[in-house]
C-alpha cells in the first residue's frame, strides 16, 4: 500500500486495550486476521455498511457494533476491515476499526470483552475458569471468573450458579 499514515499492514492492526485503571501496566492485544484498509461509503442500517476498497471495489461488511457512531462513521472516513473466514458469509467482510483525528478507533463491540478475559487471566492468576455471558439464577453476568475446585463435584442436576460447572 502506498499511503498508509503510518499504519502498517504487513501485519495484522493490533488494537490496544490499556487496563490502567485497575493495575498500571496492565493492558492486552487484541489481533485480527486479514485486514485491508478502505473508505467508508454509507451504513443503509445498523448491521452493514458500505466501504470502498483501494482498488476501487465497493463491498458490503458487517458492522460489530450496532450503536449510531455518526462521530466515526462519517463519508470518506478511512476504516479498516477483516476478511471474514467463512467463504459463504453474506458479508465477506467485518469493519473492525476507523481512523479518527489520527487515532485508530476499534469498533469492534466485542473486543473489549476478549480483552477483559485475557486481562482477567493476568490479574488473577487462580481464575482458572473465565466463563463470558454466564447465567447466575435469573441473571446474566459479562463473566464469571473461579478457582477449580480442590475436589471437583459433579454438579446436581439443574443446578447454576457455580463457573466450574
Amino acid at each position: 500500500m502506498d499511503r498508509n499514515d503510518g499504519i502498517s499492514l504487513s501485519k495484522p492492526p493490533r488494537l490496544w486495550y490499556d487496563a490502567g485503571l485497575y493495575q498500571k501496566g496492565a493492558g492486552c492485544e487484541v489481533q485480527y486476521g486479514q485486514v485491508v484498509r478502505a473508505r467508508f461509503l454509507a451504513r443503509p442500517n445498523r448491521f452493514i455498511a458500505h466501504a470502498a476498497l483501494e482498488s476501487g471495489e465497493t463491498v458490503v461488511c458487517h458492522v460489530k457494533n450496532t450503536g449510531r457512531c455518526r462521530e466515526l462513521l462519517t463519508p470518506e472516513a478511512v476504516v479498516y476491515l477483516e476478511r471474514a473466514a467463512n467463504p459463504h458469509r453474506k458479508t465477506a467482510y467485518d469493519l473492525i476499526a476507523v481512523e479518527k483525528g489520527g487515532r485508530l478507533i476499534n469498533m469492534d463491540a466485542q473486543a473489549p470483552n476478549r480483552a477483559f478475559a485475557e486481562w482477567a487471566r493476568t490479574f488473577d492468576p487462580a481464575a482458572e475458569t473465565v466463563k463470558p455471558e454466564f447465567v447466575f439464577g435469573q441473571s446474566r453476568l459479562d463473566f464469571c471468573l473461579a478457582a477449580m475446585p480442590a475436589f471437583p463435584t459433579r454438579p446436581r442436576s439443574g443446578a447454576s450458579g457455580t463457573c466450574t460447572s
